[in-house]
């Protein structure tokens, strides 16, 4: 048989078992995919040889002789990246035809292989958002949760702090209960009703913006005196009316004289201020 313009010939091993591709393949390799794969004019194709010792051999031959001597054999394909074993495929924007399947998270659509929104159906099977890309696609979470190690799974984020971080007294996180997280046993209690809900991370305590509270009990590692603190929660008010009501606050009372510190909102416009009431304790 005259192949044409052949230009080389590569025998594979006399083991190299049948390509189940070629083998199960329905239709021809066609001649736009031998325009679409050809460089220099030449195009590199598995040949179908019809033995059983060498039954595929790696041709290139002409871009003409691809298309009129070799689209007219059922079982012969294109060499994807010079390559005729079964993990051949086609990538996206190559013409197809049922000899070489389309590579993963493509599929065939109007004569080529097209990208597929994987998001578009059962979210991809992302957890919370999705985000499709040619040939793939990615799982990422909203603020608050971490992407799980399935690359899907979204996961509430215990943790904002360093529970051993250098200098931390005290962390509530309100995951259930009022106790201390920083292993200096200043735990809290709740009071008049206060319970919890959803929150930035994980559960939070949730409170009528009346009467209910969590109380702590003094301890001399709260006793801040007048060097410098920081303190940081999240807050996340239902209604905002004039008024300056508490958020956090440490303090005493004499009977005349308030001694400590307060986090106060102090109206819509500023809901998060929060001066200092010296002297503090």
């Amino acid at each position: 048989m005259s192949l044409g313009s052949l230009v080389v010939v590569v025998g594979c091993s006399s083991d190299a078992p049948t390509d189940p591709a070629v083998a199960s393949a329905s239709g021809a390799l066609s001649a736009a995919q031998c325009d679409y794969f050809a460089a220099g004019g030449k195009v590199t194709i598995c040949h179908a040889t019809g033995s059983t010792k060498n039954p595929i051999v790696v041709l290139r031959v002409s871009d003409a002789a691809c298309a009129t001597a070799h689209a007219s054999q059922p079982a012969d394909r294109v060499a994807v990246d010079g390559k005729c074993g079964p993990d051949a495929c086609l990538p996206m924007g190559a013409p197809h035809d049922p000899t070489v399947p389309c590579c993963d998270g493509l599929a065939p659509s109007g004569g080529t292989c097209a990208d597929v929104d994987e998001c578009a159906t059962g979210n991809g099977g992302c957890d919370q958002m999705c985000a499709n890309s040619p040939g793939g696609f990615s799982c990422s979470c909203n603020a608050g949760y971490a992407l799980a190690a399935d690359g899907r799974s979204c996961e509430v984020v215990t943790a904002c702090v360093d529970a051993s971080s250098s200098g931390l007294v005290a962390w509530w996180r309100g995951d259930g209960d009022a106790l201390d997280a920083s292993g200096n046993g200043n735990h809290g209690a709740l009071a008049s009703g206060a319970s919890f809900a959803a929150g930035r991370f994980g559960s939070a305590f949730s409170f009528d913006g009346e009467s209910s509270y969590v109380s702590v009990p003094d301890s001399p590692s709260l006793a801040f005196g007048t060097g410098d603190f920081t303190i940081a929660f999240w807050v996340n008010p239902r209604d905002l009316e004039d008024g300056g009501d508490g958020m956090l606050h440490k303090d005493s009372w004499n009977g005349s004289t308030a001694k400590g510190w307060h986090f106060n909102r102090s109206a819509p416009s500023s809901p998060c201020a929060h001066p200092a009431s010296p002297p503090r304790s």
